[in-house]
């Protein structure tokens, strides 16, 4: 312990308007410091507004502490207000301090046999106790005198271990950071040699440690998750350093990308799909097919034998280490049994690892259904029947993809991410596919006796339904449910795990539910694309499954039915922007310049997501999007290639010329004068943003940086670029010529994502967002209503309401057709 107060922790507190504030706690009760510097006790805070303009605010408490603080408990709280007047905290978790102080008292007696006189019979065991007051706990040494001869005695010393927290690694000035690893370690000695086991999975073996004196040590590597806790991550497999996070998924984003996905995906099948082929309900006699029955009859008494093995054909019935589980007199079709009265069982144990398995091999579960009395070995012919077993087998460890990011400060050359996470990017390339494990899975046996007719099962029924080939009849159908099974559940198996849990569940399962998980599970056959067509991101599958499972039933009701409501609505504004285009003849009182902007915008989106390997269904709607926006160039300008003036004498030159409706009103002065103006915002605030960048944020290499830099400049201030128009809409004292169908359909999505941003969590920036393209709409709004309808403006068709209600005057019989033209052009 110190002379002077020394440092004890910091809190911070990020992204915050106003700025909280933060205090500190022991033992429940506020403490009082000052912020002026003395030798008792002071705290420091530190404000810094962050590039999205809300403010962060980090403390840091100064103590002297005393032997009095060695059981304190300390955290601290982050006092903000609320709308109304309200007022919120957030606690951080307690702590407690580890200190290191002289022995000052040393006690002294004799444990047993207690005795009066203090005398002990001759060949009677004594036990004498030393306690000191010091930590961490002295080393004692027993001494023996006799006569003036000092003896030091040796002993074995035998009581509850010692137990000692050490550094937490890595160390850190300004607190810890969503996503970043801690590894806690823990030291321990005592006679016996104690052991040591963390509360969750994934500690290392306890070890001697390097400072000898008799203390072992164990370590567990955590992940500091979003509410300020730590999570558990295995240790030997950190985490690969990624670009800045992105937002969560919630249910409402999930939902929406399903149903544009199932959309796509159902456009494009039934394009290139062509039907299956009829079912051949005739026998090879040509009399129809007998309907099949089930092999296991209802109430079947039955035996369950469940093996694990590397092997995928399992063969060593004999090995009684295979054997993970064998359950007897099981009733199919029986719901009542149980230790639930549901009709399920389970089983737990640990799984000794193999080696091969350990680097990265595969392991399988084996399942055998027999009826009772009968053995699941074919090499047993006195207890094995065909038509009376039944089995399936699968990989239970599942291969995930883990791609590493190369990223480094281009100014420095330096990275935050970890040195192994490097050197094994070196090793294995940008991507790595490591085995994975969950501890969980249920085996169902479906509870169904339908006829079914074999070659007319439906799909993807036909995958689960299994004829024997004698009989013409089915075994039962046998189903790995793993679907609640969430992917951040899963976590890598390597050298360093010594076992694995497993608890396997076995439920009989109903027809229509078996149906919803299949349907559920099975992948298309039509994937030349790749399988990514057809799997959404591990994030939106958990995201899907945690919303079925804690989203209260209504709210899902109505963000089913809004979202399918969204969805039409996007397609309505797409419909009508295109034909609004497709059929516009004037181009009076809209800007050009916003239609090439756009271009710009969608050019730096494709490839930002194609450098960042998006989902292929994301890259197919932005390519498509371009192309829209790369027609829209057609119909604002007049393309031509030029074939006389050709680039490098082989290729057409590209031409672009303004159209005349478009030079002849004052629309291009006032479009270039609105991108004068706003260049001179636009510019500045590219620059800034590209130097904050640079200076603060890791890129994979400098064409890397441009686009991220510009797809994060167009995410935060794109919105400007609507406003040109509204500049030419108050010079002109017109909005006819705007697509009105097209931006209310707009409109009304981003009020539907207004209604969900604030009431579903999301990040601010995300509802600044939407705030934003509120308020510009609102704008086009006013400017209808200020701007009144007027018989001698021009539409979107580039007719006014004179002319839709003045006919024009029939020509002389004896006028030429062109000289009429003429006349009426001069007329009008």
């Amino acid at each position: 312990m110190e002379e002077s107060a020394q440092e004890i922790a910091t809190c911070s507190s990020q992204n915050g308007n106003p700025v909280p504030q933060i205090s500190w706690y022991r033992d429940g009760q506020r403490l009082d410091v000052p912020t002026e510097v003395n030798s008792e006790a002071y705290m420091t805070s530190r404000r810094v507004r962050e590039a999205s303009g809300l403010l962060s605010l980090s403390s840091t408490l100064y103590l002297r502490l005393r032997k009095a603080d060695r059981d304190a408990r300390f955290h601290c709280a982050a006092h903000y207000s609320l709308p109304s007047g309200l007022h919120g905290r957030l606690d951080s978790p307690e702590f407690r301090l580890t200190l290191h102080y002289p022995t000052e008292n040393v006690q002294f007696w004799v444990g047993s046999p207690a005795t009066a006189e203090g005398w002990v019979p001759e060949g009677d065991s004594v036990q004498l106790l030393c306690r000191g007051d010091g930590s961490p706990s002295p080393e004692y040494t027993f001494f023996r005198l006799q006569g003036e001869q000092e003896e030091v005695l040796d002993t074995n010393l035998e009581g509850s271990p010692e137990l000692r927290p050490e550094e937490i690694e890595p160390k850190t000035e300004g607190g810890w950071r969503e996503g970043d690893e801690v590894t806690l370690v823990c030291s321990a000695r005592g006679y016996p040699v104690p052991k040591l086991s963390w509360s969750q999975l994934g500690g290392s073996p306890a070890e001697p440690a390097p400072s000898g004196q008799g203390w072992v040590i164990s370590s567990l590597t955590l992940k500091v998750t979003s509410n300020g806790s730590v999570g558990r991550d295995p240790p030997a497999e950190t985490q690969p350093q990624n670009p800045p996070p992105q937002p969560a998924p919630n249910a409402w984003q999930v939902i929406k990308g399903v149903l544009f996905r199932i959309f796509i995906i159902w456009a494009i099948s039934s394009w290139f799909r062509r039907g299956p082929a009829p079912q051949d309900q005739a026998g090879p006699g040509g009399a129809p097919r007998v309907a099949s029955r089930n092999l296991f009859p209802k109430d079947t008494l039955m035996n369950l034998h469940v093996y694990i093995s590397e092997h995928e054909h399992f063969t060593d019935f004999n090995a009684t280490s295979a054997l993970f589980w064998e359950q007897h007199d099981l009733v199919y079709g029986d719901w009542t049994s149980g230790e639930n009265s549901d009709g399920c069982y389970e089983h737990f144990a640990e799984l000794d690892i193999p080696q091969s398995v350990q680097q990265n091999g595969s392991i399988y579960i084996h399942v055998y259904f027999t009826k009772s009395g009968f053995h699941p070995d074919p090499r047993q012919k006195a207890l094995y029947r065909r038509l009376a077993t039944v089995h399936m087998s699968r990989m239970i460890n599942k291969y995930k993809r883990r791609r590493f990011q190369k990223t480094k400060n281009l100014l420095t050359g330096e990275t935050e991410a970890d040195p192994e996470m490097i050197k094994r990017a070196e090793d294995y390339g940008p991507v790595e596919v490591i085995s994975h494990w969950h501890p969980n899975i249920t085996i169902n046996i479906v509870d169904d006796h339908t006829p079914w007719v074999k070659g007319s099962v439906p799909p993807p029924l036909d995958q689960y339904v299994k004829f024997d080939a004698v009989s013409g009849d089915y075994y039962p159908i046998i189903y790995f449910n793993d679907y609640w099974n969430l992917q951040k559940d899963y976590y890598p198996i390597n050298e360093s795990l010594a076992s694995l849990p497993l608890r396997v569940s076995f439920c009989p399962l109903s027809l229509w539910r078996w149906q919803l998980y299949a349907a559920q599970s099975t992948r298309s056959p039509w994937n030349f694309l790749g399988d990514e067509l057809y799997e959404q991101s591990d994030e939106e599958q958990d995201s899907v499954k945690v919303a079925l499972l804690e989203t209260n039933p209504y709210l899902l009701a109505l963000t089913i039915i809004v979202s399918i409501v969204h969805s039409v609505f996007e397609f309505l504004a797409f419909k009508n922007d295109i034909q609004f285009w497709n059929s516009r003849q004037s181009l009076e009182g809209l800007s050009v310049r916003s239609v090439f902007f756009g271009v710009f915008q969608s050019l730096v989106v494709l490839l930002y997501i194609l450098d960042n390997e998006t989902n292929f269904v994301v890259q197919v709607s932005v390519f498509i999007g371009v192309l829209i926006d790369l027609w829209k160039i057609t119909k604002v300008m007049d393309v031509r290639l030029d074939r006389e003036h050709r680039v490098a004498g082989c290729l057409p030159r590209l031409t672009f010329k303004d159209k005349s409706t478009y030079i002849e009103s004052s629309t291009k002065v006032y479009d270039d004068m609105a991108f004068r103006y706003l260049s001179w915002i636009l510019f500045p605030l590219l620059g800034c943003y590209a130097v904050y960048s640079l200076l603060y944020l890791e890129h994979k290499g400098w064409y890397s940086w441009v686009l991220s830099m510009l797809y994060g400049f167009l995410l935060t201030f794109g919105f400007i670029t609507m406003t040109p128009q509204l500049f030419i809409n108050y010079k002109l004292k017109s909005v006819a010529h705007l697509p009105w169908r097209m931006l209310t359909y707009k409109a009304l999505n981003t009020f539907i994502d207004d209604l969900f941003a604030f009431v579903i969590k999301m990040p601010v920036m995300y509802r600044i967002g939407c705030l934003r393209d509120d308020v510009v709409f609102f704008i086009y709004l006013y400017q209808r209503w200020i701007y009144r309808v007027d018989p001698t403006r021009v539409n979107e068709f580039g007719m006014s309401g004179q002319d839709a209600t003045a006919a024009p005057a029939p020509a002389p019989a004896d006028e030429e057709p062109e000289e009429a033209s003429a006349k009426l052009a001069e007329d009008k």
